[in-house]
C-alpha cells in the first residue's frame, strides 16, 4: 500500500500533465496537508461566483480520480475561495442554450445533467468522510454537491444563503438534489424549500437539517475536521418518510402548490412526484427520474420564459446603459428624500439600510414623526427577517436625519422628492430645490405618471432632472423606473442607474411618456375590469380569471390595495394624454366620492371588514354594486373570452410603448411589467407572451374586441400586422 508521500506526489505529478493528461487546475485547487486530509477549495479564474461548467467538471473528476482507492486518506474538505459564493450552481448560459436550441439539444442538456450526476455520486461514494465548508451562496448544483457530502458546516454570515432554486427557473434539482434532499431531512421539510425555491440562511439550515453546525467563518476549517473524525454518515429513516406519511406529506404539498399555482408552473409539481418517489425506488432509479423531469420540464415554455427572465434580470444588475456618457458613474452615498409620507420614509429607509446617508425633510412635525415610525418599523422588520442584528439596526437608523426647518441640501448628490401627485406641489418644490441643492446635485422625482418634462421646466437647469419611479411598498417591490426626458444628461442616466443598482434595486430606463412603462400597460387592464364589473360581471369572477392567469392578485383586488383615488389619478393623466384611448371608469369616480377608496378606507370595489367576509371570500361593497349601469355586457359567457379580453389589453399596450420607444427593448417592457406587477413570470411577460401565441392570432382577437365594443382602447397596435416577431431586434 503506497504511503501519504506518495500518494501527494503522484497528484501533484499528474496535476502538472506529466502523465500525458494535462489539467490546469484553473478553477478547483486541491493540496493534501500531513494528515491525510485533502483540501478542494473551488476558486473559478477571472469571477466572482463559482459555478459548474464543462472545465470545472473536468478538472473535479481529475481530482476524484486520484481520491478513489486510497482509504488511508483521512477525508476531503471542500470549500469556496470567493467572499460572497460557496458554488452558485450550473452554468446557466450552457443551460439556456440547451433549453432554447433545436430538438438535437436534448441530449446536450442530457449530458449535462448525467455529467453531474455521475461526479456528485463519484464524491459520494469515496470511501473517506467529507465535508463542506459552506461560506456564501451554496445553491443549486453546489448544494447538491455538499449533500454529496457526509456532513456539512456553515457559517453565520449574512451571505451564506444554502437552497434548491431551480423551480423559480422552471426545471428541478437534478444532480441529486431531488433525491439526496428528503432522506436527509425528511419529505415535508425537503418540499417546502425545494418546491418553492427558497433558500435559508444558516441557523434556518441548521433547523432544517441541510447543515450539521454552523459557526463564524474563521472557524470553519476548525469545525469541519471535528466532523471528518465523526467518520462516514450512516444512513436512517425518518418517521415522516415511512410510506402511509409521505403519502399525506405528497398530498397537502401538492394540493397547496396547486393552490398558489393554478396549475401554471409545472416544475413545482413534478418535483413533488420525483422527491416522493424517491423514498421507495432505488438511487439509480431517483436520478433516472431526476433526468426524465428535468428533460421534459426544459421543453416547456415557462421554462424558457423563467430562464430568460432570469438573463434579464441579470443584464438590469450591470448592464451598460444605450446613452452615450463622457465619464464613469459617480458613487452616490449622499441622498436627500423630499417628503416623509409612505413613499418619503419607505425609500429613505431603504437607502439607510444600504449605508447611504440621508437627509428626509418635510414641512409638518407630525408628518415626519409618523415617517420616522415608518422607517423604524422597516428596521424591525428586517431584523425579524434576519436580515439585520439589532445592532445593526441600530446602527443603520443613525443614517437617517429628519429635518422639518430650511437645511441647505449642496452635499447631497442626489435629491429624491416623493411629495403629492400634483404637479403645481412639484414644481414649487423643484424651484426651490434648485436653490437649496448643489450645482451638480441630481434633481429626482417619484412621480407614479406626471410628466417630468413639466417638472423639470422650472428649474434652471433641466438636464439635471430624472424620474425615479419605485414601488409600493418599497423594501418589497424591486423595480425602479428611470425616466429620462429629451433635456435629461446622459451622464445623469447613468448615475442614476448605478444608484438605484447600489441599494439593490432593479432599473428600467424609460423615456418621459405619460405612464412610463408599467402604469401605462397596466391602466388599460384595470380600467376595463372597472368597466365591466359597472356592466354587471362579478368581481369574484373577474379576480379569479386573472389569477388562474397567472397574476398574483385580481385587477379588482388590485384597484383596492393601490387606492382607488391613486388609480383615478393616473387614470386621469393618460386620459388628459390620449384622449378617445383611455377613459375613466365611472364606477371608481363613484367610490372615490364616497370616500371608498380601498384597503385603506376599509371599502373599495370589496369590503374589508370580517363581518363581510363569506366562505373565505371578501364581500363585495354595496356602494360599487349600486355605481354599476343598468346594461349588462354580453358576449363574455367563457371565462376563456373574459380572460382573453382583460389580458390582451396589456399586450397591446406594452407593442405600442414598443413603437414608442418609451423603452429600448421588449425585454425591458416585459421585466418591467413582471418585476413592478407580478405579470405571471411563467409566460415571461406581456410581449413574450403575445409572442409565443403568435402576433397575428393576438390581432385577431383584439380586432373582434375592436369591432364589438367600439371601443379605441382594442385597437391593435400597428406592430401586430407588420411583424412577425417581437424579439428578433432584442
Amino acid at each position: 500500500m503506497p504511503n501519504l508521500k506518495e500518494i501527494t506526489s503522484k497528484v501533484q505529478f499528474h496535476s502538472n500533465g506529466a502523465d500525458g493528461h494535462h489539467f490546469d487546475h484553473k478553477h478547483v485547487h486541491y493540496e493534501i496537508d500531513a494528515d491525510g486530509i485533502v483540501m478542494l477549495t473551488f476558486d473559478r479564474q477571472g469571477s466572482s461566483a463559482n459555478i459548474f461548467d464543462e472545465d470545472t467538471f473536468a478538472e473535479l473528476e481529475d481530482i476524484l480520480s486520484h481520491i478513489e482507492g486510497h482509504a488511508e486518506l483521512s477525508g476531503v474538505l471542500i470549500r469556496s475561495a470567493k467572499d460572497k459564493v460557496f458554488i452558485a450552481g450550473a452554468d446557466l448560459k450552457h443551460m439556456s442554450k440547451c433549453v432554447h436550441g433545436p430538438a438535437t439539444d436534448r441530449e446536450a442538456l442530457k449530458e449535462l445533467i448525467t455529467r453531474g450526476q455521475a461526479a456528485f455520486n463519484r464524491l459520494a461514494n469515496l470511501a473517506v468522510p467529507k465535508v463542506a465548508l459552506i461560506h456564501g451562496a451554496c445553491l443549486g448544483g453546489g448544494l447538491e454537491m455538499a449533500l454529496a457530502c457526509d456532513w456539512r458546516v456553515a457559517s453565520l454570515d449574512k451571505a451564506t444563503k444554502i437552497g434548491l432554486p431551480e423551480t423559480q427557473l422552471g426545471i428541478l434539482p437534478a444532480w441529486g438534489g431531488s433525491t439526496r434532499l428528503p432522506k436527509l431531512i425528511g419529505l415535508d421539510s425537503a418540499l417546502g424549500i425545494a418546491v418553492p425555491g427558497k433558500s435559508a440562511v444558516g441557523k434556518k439550515a441548521l433547523a432544517l437539517g441541510m447543515v450539521d453546525e454552523v459557526v463564524h467563518r474563521e472557524q470553519l476549517e476548525i469545525a469541519a475536521k471535528h466532523w471528518l473524525k465523526r467518520g462516514r454518515r450512516t444512513t436512517s429513516t425518518r418517521a415522516v418518510n415511512l410510506p402511509a406519511v409521505r403519502d399525506v406529506v405528497a398530498s397537502i404539498a401538492r394540493k397547496n402548490t396547486l393552490k398558489k399555482t393554478r396549475g401554471n408552473y409545472p416544475a413545482q409539481e413534478r418535483l413533488i412526484e420525483v422527491m416522493k418517489a424517491s423514498l421507495s425506488v432505488s438511487h439509480e432509479q431517483s436520478l433516472r427520474n431526476e433526468l426524465d423531469a428535468v428533460l421534459d420540464l426544459a421543453a416547456t415554455n415557462a421554462c424558457r420564459n423563467l430562464l430568460n427572465l432570469f438573463f434579464l434580470q441579470e443584464g438590469a444588475k450591470k448592464a451598460p446603459i444605450e446613452f452615450e456618457v463622457t465619464r464613469d458613474p459617480v458613487n452616490i452615498d449622499q441622498v436627500a428624500v423630499i417628503g416623509a409620507g409612505v413613499m418619503g420614509a419607505g425609500i429613505a429607509q431603504w437607502c439607510a439600510a444600504r449605508g447611504s446617508h440621508v437627509i428626509i425633510k418635510d414641512l409638518s412635525l407630525d408628518a415626519m414623526a409618523a415617517g420616522m415610525n415608518t422607517v423604524r418599523k422597516r428596521f424591525d422588520e428586517a431584523v425579524k427577517r434576519h436580515i439585520f442584528t439589532r445592532g445593526e439596526a441600530e446602527n443603520l437608523m443613525e443614517n437617517v436625519t429628519p429635518v422639518v426647518d430650511e437645511v441647505s441640501l449642496k452635499s447631497r448628490q442626489i435629491v429624491i422628492e416623493a411629495a403629492v401627485e400634483k404637479m403645481a406641489v412639484k414644481q414649487a418644490i423643484f424651484k426651490d430645490l434648485a436653490e437649496t441643492a448643489g450645482e451638480s446635485t441630481i434633481l429626482a422625482t417619484n412621480t407614479s405618471a406626471l410628466p417630468i418634462h413639466e417638472i423639470a421646466k422650472v428649474t434652471p437647469h433641466p438636464e439635471r432632472v430624472i424620474g425615479m419611479h419605485f414601488f409600493n411598498p418599497v423594501h418589497r417591490m424591486t423595480l425602479v423606473e428611470v425616466i429620462h426626458t429629451e433635456s435629461t444628461d446622459p451622464n445623469v442616466i447613468a448615475d442614476a442607474v448605478a444608484f438605484v443598482r447600489s441599494i439593490g434595486k432593479m432599473p428600467v430606463v424609460a423615456k418621459d411618456s405619460p405612464g412610463f412603462i408599467v402604469n401605462r400597460i397596466l391602466m388599460p387592464y384595470l380600467i376595463e375590469a372597472g368597466y365591466l364589473f359597472s356592466r354587471h360581471i362579478g368581481a369574484h369572477r373577474i379576480d379569479k380569471v386573472m389569477l388562474d392567469f397567472g397574476m398574483p392578485m385580481g385587477p379588482l383586488r388590485l384597484l383596492d390595495e393601490v387606492g382607488l383615488d391613486v388609480a383615478l389619478h393616473v387614470a386621469r393623466t393618460l386620459s388628459e394624454a390620449m384622449p378617445g384611448r383611455f377613459t375613466t371608469p365611472e364606477v371608481i369616480e363613484r367610490l372615490v366620492e364616497l370616500g371608498d377608496l380601498g384597503c385603506k378606507t376599509g371599502r373599495g370595489f370589496y369590503c374589508y371588514d370580517k363581518d363581510s367576509k363569506k366562505d373565505g371570500m371578501l364581500g363585495v361593497n354595496p356602494g360599487a354594486l349600486s355605481a354599476c349601469g343598468n346594461e349588462p355586457e354580453t358576449g363574455l359567457e367563457s371565462d376563456s373570452e373574459l380572460r382573453w379580453r382583460l389580458s390582451l389589453l396589456m399586450s397591446n399596450e406594452a407593442l405600442l410603448c414598443l413603437e414608442e420607444g418609451v423603452a429600448a427593448s421588449a425585454g425591458d417592457i416585459d421585466l418591467a411589467m413582471v418585476m413592478g406587477t407580478g405579470y405571471a413570470p411563467f409566460l415571461g411577460g406581456p410581449l413574450r407572451h403575445c409572442e409565443t401565441r403568435g402576433l397575428s392570432k393576438t390581432a385577431d382577437q383584439l380586432h373582434g374586441f375592436w369591432e364589438s365594443t367600439g371601443r379605441e382602447i382594442f385597437k391593435p397596435a400597428g406592430y401586430l400586422r407588420l411583424h412577425d416577431s417581437i424579439f428578433h431586434r432584442d
